[in-house]
């Protein structure tokens, strides 16, 4: 860079070191007055090994923001940036911090997390003690020093993943402390961290935690406790003197039993207990009068008591996997609730009490041992998804006339062969009707009645043809019919003038030519597999306005010239197939992004992609 006599040498120097670690001018500005007035200076992920001395001379930096490199130390000189108020190091090579550091008084935040410091407590006595805000991880060592106590303003102390199994005794001294993250080896909790009287979030995720200390209850200002992920299998309780606790995540451990005083959680909102080993609930539960979002799944519940009826403002609640044989009558009680999710339990029938749960929108009832549905569940106005699979319905004419007409979603998986009712048409607010897996061999014609169906799946059942009345599906934009015994399309396809994505696999199509003159050509995604060996057609440029198509494993040897038509196609997938080269035609598709050539026997691949070079679109080989 050519000196000037107006610049200094400091100046000149730090652009220098600017230019050669290719920093831009955006970064930072190559204008002397532009420069000296900055406030805040990124250089996140620039791949620095070094810093110039001559960084201290930026004397109104309040912001810099370092991570991401592969600094090994610090210039002295930082300690004259006297305006700094944040310093991110996260994600650098760094062993220790210049003294320095201790001469910034406005530093309010540091960043220290993946480095390669091994000395903590040295680390901790460079740290001015003003300090708000630190965020700290490190492989070793397993112990937070004693004189974390030296930074008694902190406000937040984050410690991810680390190897400490312990605290100190003395993070009972950051009296300040509002914020407490903890992430790693640790298997004891200090009972001193009760003595932290501002204390409004604690996490303590991915941890090996066996218990919680009883002094945890002294934690008067709690908002948010999380403990996900250890090894719990009681909680002391003193957890029931969390008077301000509004959101327990206990997701992930071993508890087999909650404490009664968890029903004095008056202002908790959301509980999260999945993946526990719970086989009952307290009867206290019914305290918890502010819960919205109760999640117990994954558990070994067979009951539910009868005072959940009194979670007056519960919004969602989900017991999938659990082992209940039948809800309570008090259900009905949970005048609130939108969301019930009670998959793969043993529940042979429903309360006539659900019919008052005038707010529920979705009922998930799969896998279950239910033959019948309760008359209530048709006065659930607001009921907009059911899902119904796997139970042992043997009238489901019965089962759709039991159905709300409101319904905009609704899934069914049976496991004996069974056939799509004529009176499917009364749910004729339907957008989604998912019938994968359910052995049919046939559609009623009355399906065409759903007006304003748009996503049909059909996948994985036994259909030989399909109704003339598909045709009528106007807003139909989606039709699986992956897995069936299909030999042709009717023509009605092609009145299907919203349809954006078709999938067609493993059928017993002849004429693929007729097939593709079916299609309406408004088509974006189009999936294909077949068992036997076929050619793509010429015509297949009649789906001008495909974007995504799909061939995996359908045993192409070639494809034709008028691929290369298909101007708007993002991304091909050729996976699988038995490929010896590409037609020219494929250099025209000038919108591709994606082309996957995996497992293809071409005869010079390397030949293959030097014609292909030129085109800027990702290749999987």
């Amino acid at each position: 860079m050519k000196a000037e006599n107006n610049i200094p040498n400091w100046l000149q120097s730090l652009w220098v070191w600017a230019d050669e670690n290719n920093i831009d001018a955006e970064e930072l500005s190559r204008d002397k007055d532009i420069l000296l007035k900055e406030t805040v200076l990124d250089l996140t992920n620039c791949k620095l090994t070094e810093l110039p001395e001559s960084i201290g001379q930026l004397s109104r930096l309040k912001k810099l923001y370092l991570c991401d490199n592969h600094l090994t130390q610090l210039p002295d000189s930082i300690g004259r940036l006297s305006r700094l108020k944040e310093l991110d190091l996260n994600d650098n090579k760094l062993t220790k911090l210049p003294d320095s550091i201790r001469q910034l008084t406005k530093l309010k935040y540091i960043g220290l997390s993946d480095n390669a410091f091994t000395d903590l407590t040295q680390l901790i006595e460079s740290l001015p003690t003003q300090l708000k805000e630190l965020s700290l991880s490190c492989e070793q060592p397993n112990k937070l020093p004693e004189n974390i106590s030296r930074l008694s303003k902190l406000r937040e102390l984050s410690l991810y993943g680390n190897e400490l199994i312990e605290l100190p005794k003395s993070i009972g001294s950051l009296l300040k402390l509002k914020k407490l993250s903890l992430s790693g080896e640790l298997i004891k909790l200090s009972e001193n961290i009760g003595l932290l009287p501002n204390l409004r979030k604690l996490d303590l995720i991915n941890n090996r935690l066996t218990q919680l200390p009883e002094s945890i209850g002294n934690l008067s200002q709690l908002r948010k406790l999380e403990v996900w992920c250890n090894d719990l299998t009681h909680l002391p309780e003193s957890i029931g003197r969390l008077s301000q606790l509004k959101k327990l995540d206990l997701n992930y451990n071993k508890l087999v039993e909650l404490p009664e005083s968890i029903g004095n959680l008056s202002q908790l909102e959301k509980l999260y207990l999945k993946d526990n080993r719970l086989s009952k609930l307290p009867y206290s539960m019914g305290g918890l009068l502010k819960l919205r979002k109760l999640y117990l799944s994954e558990n070994q519940v067979a009951e539910l008591p009868e005072s959940i009826g009194q979670l007056s403002e519960l919004k969602e609640l989900s017991l999938w996997c659990n082992q209940m044989t039948e809800l309570p009558e008090s259900i009905g009680q949970l005048s609130h609730l939108k969301k019930l999710d009670v998959w793969s339990n043993n529940l042979t029938d429903l309360p006539e009490s659900m019919g008052r749960l005038s707010q529920l929108e979705e009922l998930d009832l799969f896998l279950n041992n239910l033959n019948e549905l309760p008359d209530c569940i048709r006065q659930l106005k607001q009921l907009r998804k059911v899902y119904l699979g796997s139970n042992s319905f043997s009238d489901l004419s019965k089962v759709v006339e039991g159905l709300p007409t409101y319904l905009k979603v609704f899934h069914l998986l049976c496991q004996q062969p069974l056939q799509l009712p004529e009176n499917i048409d009364r749910l004729s607010q339907l957008e989604e009707l998912n019938l994968r897996r359910c052995k049919l061999t046939g559609l009623p014609e009355s399906i065409g009645q759903l007006s304003k169906l748009k996503q049909l799946d059909l996948y994985g059942n036994e259909l030989t043809e399909l109704p003339k009345s598909i045709g009528q599906l106007s807003q139909l934009e989606e039709l699986d019919l992956f897995l069936n015994n299909l030999t042709e399309l009717p023509k009605c396809i092609g009145q299907l003038r919203q349809l954006r994505k078709i999938y067609l696999g493993s059928d017993h199509f002849t004429d693929l030519s007729k097939v593709i003159e079916t299609l309406p050509p408004n088509l974006k995604v189009f999936n294909l597999f077949c068992k036997q060996s076929f050619q793509l057609p010429e015509n297949i440029e009649r789906l001008s306005q495909l974007e995504e198509l799909n061939l995996r494993r359908c045993k192409l040897t070639g494809l034709p010239e008028s691929i290369g038509q298909l101007s708007k196609l993002k991304q091909l997938d050729l996976y699988g197939n038995e490929l010896t080269e590409l037609p020219k035609s494929i250099g025209q598709l000038s919108q591709l992004e994606s082309l996957d050539l995996r497992d293809n026997p071409f005869i010079d691949l390397s030949q293959v992609l030097e014609n292909l070079k030129d085109f800027s679109f990702e290749i999987r080989r």
